[in-house]
């Protein structure tokens, strides 16, 4: 992995990571049924995922100078030619890519234990357990 790559890695996962906390934070506020806290969680990373698809397709038409990337590079590796221009972009939408697809599939994965939750929390065994101990 490149200098490029190493930084915009850091750069995506940071913005990432405070997504994911925003999130986390609106789960905890719906824990009170938390079928649904898990499927706002779902839904919420599934938007986040939306958005770094988009932004990694309108990084091809930003100038590299604009982005967060630019501002940790050096002189001497910050592109200046059109191919280093185009070959940045690409980077920085393979990053964004694979962020999103990690994001997909945590919400996949969020929505499948809402669904589960709801299946169990909707038992009747279930019910009756939790109308006992209170």
């Amino acid at each position: 992995m490149d200098k490029i790559q190493k930084i915009a890695t850091f750069c995506t996962a940071r913005l990432v990571f405070l997504a994911g906390i925003a999130i986390y934070i609106v789960m905890m506020f719906f824990s009170a049924d938390p079928s649904f806290a898990f499927k706002a969680g779902a839904t919420l990373t599934l938007l986040m995922a939306g958005i770094l698809v988009w932004k990694a397709h309108f990084i091809k038409r930003q100038e590299p100078s604009s982005t967060e990337v630019w501002l940790y590079l050096d002189n001497a590796t910050r592109p200046r030619s059109a191919k280093a221009k185009r070959d940045f972009a690409e980077k920085l939408g393979q990053v964004y890519g694979r962020f999103s697809l990690h994001s997909l599939a945590i919400a996949c994965i969020m929505f499948a234990i809402s669904s589960g939750l709801l299946d169990v929390l909707e038992d009747p065994g279930t019910q009756s357990l939790l109308a006992g101990a209170y």
